[in-house]
């Protein structure tokens, strides 16, 4: 009995949704939802270049440090200063290892800005085609 009557005011709570439902209104706020997530992804692109950008920076920073590191230990050598090289050595070395790392997280980053840049692509294309839609239902 209790099931036949919450299906009875389902039933009737969908039906006045359906008649207070107007297409118009329904488009317009689809519109503005596509609107409101295209400017969040622009914005999440944004932050990945930026990101891209710093992480790019970081690794030529590191890649002159291990050259200047190895620079450093070429001349103790000449200098007969075995200790120094291999203190600079170890530098080098720890600059190369920061640089390899750092190639691989901006090789993940690409690809995530590569991936946002998708995505804003087909919502820039879904927000022309309800443009579109709107348009046309309002001639």
């Amino acid at each position: 009995m209790f099931d036949r009557l919450a299906q009875i005011i389902k039933a009737a709570f969908n039906a006045i949704l359906g008649k207070v439902e107007d297409p118009q209104m329904m488009l317009e706020q689809t519109y503005n939802d596509l609107q409101n997530n295209v400017i969040q992804v622009r914005q999440a692109v944004a932050q990945a270049i930026a990101t891209e950008k710093q992480l790019e920076q970081q690794l030529q920073k590191n890649k002159d440090q291990a050259a200047t590191w190895q620079n450093r230990a070429a001349m103790a050598v000449q200098q007969n200063n075995d200790e120094l090289a291999r203190q600079a050595l170890q530098r080098k070395q720890q600059y190369a290892q920061a640089s390899t790392d750092l190639e691989q997280q901006l090789k993940v980053q690409k690809e995530a800005t590569s991936g946002l840049r998708q995505r804003l692509t087909e919502l820039e294309n879904e927000l022309q085609k309800a443009h579109t839609k709107k348009q046309v239902l309002i001639a």
